[in-house]
């Protein structure tokens, strides 16, 4: 099994156990204290700034080819933000 994690337009799909249950802990555990960045993965994963307001989606996907669940519509940009100017 797979699960494939939406985490505000960004899609994440897993496949390790091990690292399933580590990153369902960690989101829940970033909830629970107000915010705080989720490694969505293994080994210099991307990680995920998770707050209480966060949409987060996590669906079990079959094995097969998981960009089959992948949503194309979901944006692929990047939006950076000049800190300096605030």
């Amino acid at each position: 099994m797979r699960l494939l994690i939406r985490v505000h337009n960004e899609q994440f799909v897993l496949g390790d156990a091990e690292t399933i249950s580590r990153v369902r802990a960690d989101i829940e555990a970033a909830v629970r204290a107000g915010g705080g960045f989720v490694e969505i993965g293994s080994g210099g994963a991307p990680e995920a700034l998770i707050t209480p307001s966060t949409p987060v989606v996590i669906s079990a996907i079959p094995d097969d080819d998981p960009n089959d669940y992948l949503d194309e519509d979901a944006p692929a940009t990047l939006a950076f933000v000049d800190i300096d100017a605030y």
